[in-house]
């Protein structure tokens, strides 16, 4: 889920959650005047309050407007979590049994 908020003119702050643990890249667009004028953010826009886009390079992102994000899973959830093989229901006193135990997290990550 993305949320962008305006703070002022030209400046803005976004926040984005993931839900499935994986690697994302993030492509964030600038434009004036609907899809067809979107160009991926380089650097910072020397005066946001005018109709131009001139994006300057800044230290921190020189190149491309792709952000990578890796979202690792969560903490193990016991509702989420099962045990599952024939020993959980079928086992021998003093005999070798085995079982697997599959953990996710709240949602459904392993």
């Amino acid at each position: 889920t993305a949320i962008s908020t305006k703070i002022s003119a030209g400046y803005f702050e976004f926040s984005y959650t993931a839900f499935l643990a994986g690697s994302y890249t993030i492509t964030i667009l600038v434009g004036r005047g609907g899809t067809g004028f979107e160009e991926e953010i380089v650097g910072l826009d020397s005066d946001p309050s005018d109709s131009v886009i001139d994006m300057i390079a800044n230290s921190q992102r020189e190149a491309g407007g792709q952000y990578l994000m890796e979202c690792d899973s969560g903490a193990p959830s016991g509702p989420q979590t099962h045990p599952h093989g024939a020993a959980l229901t079928l086992s021998t006193a003093g005999v070798l049994s085995r079982f697997v135990i599959t953990t996710k997290d709240s949602y459904q990550n392993r």
